[in-house]
């Protein structure tokens, strides 16, 4: 069965209009498609600067309504763009969590402030940092370093978290705090939306085996205005949850594997004993089963899209998707080191590594997320809930085993847990953006 997309003449002619576009505006340290690892303000600014561009040509929300920020694309176009983003390694410019954030932000869509915001997100004005949860698979005393008081009209932040985000200090943070008594977590839980330059926060900028991974920010006594709260103390856990954990942000799949790519050239061009890598029995073996694994999960995120895209109700597919990532994800790194040997390990600064360090860095993503705090159980819990069978302690204890979300999936995806009421004041979503 042939799954590859045929494009019309109205596709291929936007698709040279994004190439062009591309080719004349990608600043130079993007150049090789790298996300940037390192800390230099002149680096970042350019990278932002280019996220500006995007948003100015409306293409960080593509098919969303030009009157709100985004392309106003279709959806063939918009698969356009995402291939060429992807054949660059840009996407990630797209896949952030902003995207999340707009879905959470929808109750009060027809808001003039949540408008603005949402219009600021899409046009690239407002870069976002969101806590990074993929070690909290159920809420328990202590797994939440921030607390909120009630002060007056404000609330008082104080403790430390771990957030994940572009850029080297966020315009908003997206802050899950405890609120209330501690004997019931999850129901003492509040969420907020908080501006990066306000006094008492400060941001660690540890060196991590990978970009964008796990940043520590401080709040000391920073006195936060009640606008910033979303939904209602309490609602904190089951909103950012259902906005960060819920699914990928992309609606549209990604129909291409770079770092599977890189180690078959790496195959094709290389030889031992005078043949071919490619043609050695046991690798070729080695190197069909990381391309049956690529071929099967493209086959689960183009279900998953066609799912949303149709409207259908998404209970446990998402999960079973970055379930799978997560354990192919792992799988791709031991084979590429039987493949590629040291060469798997050699990173982009060395004259002498393949396809300028692709795959040292897809070892490091590996090791990130082969922690037993990972969220591969929550994702096989998830899956157990919706089809109503339990999780046998055996099997909990052998999942925890595995890897967490591939690099795609920051946050990963459990499902969608039942909605919660955030009819909240409006006003919560007021006034966040900077005059």
């Amino acid at each position: 069965m042939d799954f590859a997309l045929q494009y019309t003449d109205e596709q291929q002619h936007f698709r040279q209009e994004v190439k062009t576009w591309l080719d004349d505006n990608i600043p130079g340290e993007l150049r090789d498609g790298w996300f940037p690892q390192d800390q230099d303000p002149a680096v970042w600014e350019s990278c932002l600067a280019f996220r500006r561009l995007l948003g100015e040509k409306g293409w960080l929300a593509p098919a969303e309504p030009a009157a709100q920020g985004g392309g106003g694309l279709t959806d063939a176009h918009e698969i356009v763009l995402l291939e060429e983003l992807e054949d660059r390694r840009l996407r990630w410019f797209l896949d952030t969590p902003s995207q999340s954030l707009k879905q959470a932000l929808l109750p009060w869509i027809n808001q003039p402030h949540t408008g603005e915001l949402l219009t600021a997100i899409n046009t690239g004005s407002v870069l976002l940092w969101y806590p990074w949860l993929e070690q909290v698979k159920e809420l328990e005393l202590g797994s939440i370093g921030i607390r909120a008081l009630r002060d007056g009209d404000d609330y008082i932040l104080s403790g430390k978290g771990l957030f994940t985000g572009h850029g080297r200090r966020p315009d908003y943070l997206w802050i899950l705090a405890l609120a209330g008594p501690e004997s019931a977590p999850e129901e003492a839980t509040a969420a907020f939306l908080v501006p990066g330059e306000l006094d008492g926060i400060a941001v660690q900028t540890n060196r991590t085996l990978a970009p964008g991974e796990a940043m520590a920010v401080s709040f000391e006594q920073t006195r936060v205005p009640a606008y910033c709260l979303l939904g209602n103390d309490g609602d904190g856990w089951l909103l950012t949850r259902a906005a960060f954990l819920e699914e990928p942000a992309s609606r549209l799949p990604r129909l291409q594997e770079h770092d599977l790519e890189a180690l078959l050239l790496f195959a094709k061009e290389n030889f031992r004993e005078g043949v071919p890598l490619l043609d050695h029995p046991v690798l070729q073996q080695l190197l069909m089963e990381a391309h049956i694994e690529s071929r099967i999960n493209q086959l689960f995120r183009m279900r998953d899209a066609w799912m949303r895209s149709t409207g259908q109700d998404m209970t446990y597919q998402a999960a079973q998707t970055a379930l799978l990532e997560s354990r192919a994800a792992r799988r791709l790194s031991e084979i590429s080191r039987d493949v590629m040997g040291a060469y798997a390990l050699l990173d982009r600064r060395d004259p002498r590594a393949p396809s300028s360090g692709t795959l040292e860095l897809q070892q490091r993503m590996s090791l990130v997320h082969q922690s037993q705090d990972s969220g591969v159980e929550g994702y096989a819990a998830a899956i157990a809930q919706h089809l109503g069978m339990g999780m046998p302690q055996d099997l909990s204890q052998d999942i925890s085993m595995e890897t967490s979300p591939a690099p795609n999936h920051p946050g990963g995806a459990t499902g969608k847990p039942e909605q919660a009421d955030v009819s909240s004041d409006v006003s919560s979503a007021g006034p966040l953006l900077k005059k």
